[in-house]
Parts: C-alpha cells; sequence; structure tokens
C-alpha cells in the first residue's frame, strides 16, 4: 500500500497571459499496460480507478479515485502532510519532508505536444526505480514556493522541473507496468480551504 501511495504521490495536482496561479479542478482518465505493450486497463483500474478528480487551491490539493486501493489522496502546507484513504475508509498519514527516492534525472523535452487542445511542454524525471513523463501548459501553474517542503512523491522536484506548472498528463514507467494518466477537463474554480479535510467516518491508521 506504501509503495502504490509513493507512486500515486509522484505523480500525482484562474488562466491569464501572465501565468496566475491555478485554482480549481482537472480531471484525469487512466490506462494501464504491461511492459510488452498490453492493455490491461479493465483489469487494473478495477484496484487504481479508472480516474483521477483532482482539486487543488493556494495551499492544499485532493485527488478522489474510483479503484478498490485507494478512494483518496489529500496534502495540506499547513502540516506538511499527506494522506491516504484506502477502500476500507482507513487513512495513513506521510510526513510531507520524507523523501521517496533520489531523482536521478531530469530531462526537458524538445517541442509541444497536445492535451486537450493545449499546447504542453515535457519533462522526464528518473529515478532509480521508475521513469515519469509529464506534460505540462505553463498557464497552469501554483506557488511553488508553497508547496517547497513537499517532497513526498517527489512532488517538489516535479513542480521545479515544470517551473511550478501542473501536469495534463503523465506517463509512469517501471518494470512492472506502465501507468498513463491524461486530463479530459479543466476547470477553474474558487476552492476553499475547508474542502481539504479528511471525510467524517474515516479512521487514522495506527
Amino acid at each position: 500500500m506504501k509503495k502504490i501511495a509513493l507512486l500515486i504521490a509522484f505523480t500525482f495536482l484562474t488562466f491569464s497571459a501572465v501565468a496566475q496561479n491555478f485554482e480549481g479542478r482537472i480531471l484525469y482518465k487512466n490506462s494501464f499496460y504491461l511492459p510488452n505493450g498490453q492493455d490491461v486497463t479493465a483489469s487494473a483500474t478495477r484496484m487504481m480507478g479508472t480516474e483521477q478528480d483532482y482539486y487543488i487551491n493556494a495551499k492544499h490539493y485532493k485527488s478522489l479515485m474510483n479503484g478498490q486501493m485507494m478512494t483518496m489522496q489529500l496534502y495540506r502546507s499547513d502540516e506538511n502532510k499527506y494522506y491516504s484513504v484506502d477502500g476500507n475508509n482507513t487513512a495513513q498519514s506521510f510526513d510531507g519532508s520524507t523523501e521517496s527516492g533520489k531523482i536521478t534525472k531530469v530531462e526537458k523535452l524538445d517541442g509541444t505536444f497536445d492535451v486537450l487542445g493545449r499546447k504542453c511542454k515535457g519533462v522526464v524525471l528518473i529515478s532509480n526505480t521508475s521513469k515519469t513523463t509529464y506534460y505540462y501548459d505553463e498557464s497552469m501553474k501554483v506557488n511553488i514556493a508553497t508547496f517547497s517542503k513537499h517532497k513526498f512523491g517527489n512532488w517538489i522536484d516535479y513542480l521545479q522541473a515544470s517551473g511550478g506548472a501542473l501536469p495534463l498528463a503523465f506517463i509512469v514507467e517501471n518494470p512492472q507496468y506502465t501507468w498513463k494518466s491524461e486530463a479530459v477537463k479543466v476547470e477553474p474554480m474558487k476552492l476553499d480551504d475547508s474542502a481539504f479535510t479528511l471525510p467524517k467516518g474515516v479512521k487514522m491508521k495506527m
């Protein structure tokens, strides 16, 4: 469970010409493949979920998933804690300052890439266990300083590599499988800090 949480955290989040901080919702769709290219989305999404509904404001973020393994992930910058909620409505908390592994290489990709009709740039982050390719729209940024202590899942490594831009798509490659996730909807909206709390009834794992 912890390894899955680390991988998800690694990944995984108003518009203007001057790139104001983004606040709102990004809906991602997932697909999964074996190293030989076989599509195993139908079976893998039962556990991992077919989608990830991501919300972020100036301080916090959360993701809602519809899989059996994890139903929610939450990060609060005021606590610098990351929470994961499993299918049994049980939550684990992780210290946001805990590094999840060493990033050994960061590579910017040439050219632009289309995601949701947006011209995105690409960056690759390589660790000793996986390779993740991110595609981001530079107009969808957050304040890097707010998340500067978020080392868990290598999130700050990604934000520094993208200049603070949130990913609209990512591809995680490891020896077991490839996980592709791509945004299908982006909705700017105001989100109060009270929206970023654990749901009632969730029990903390001791």
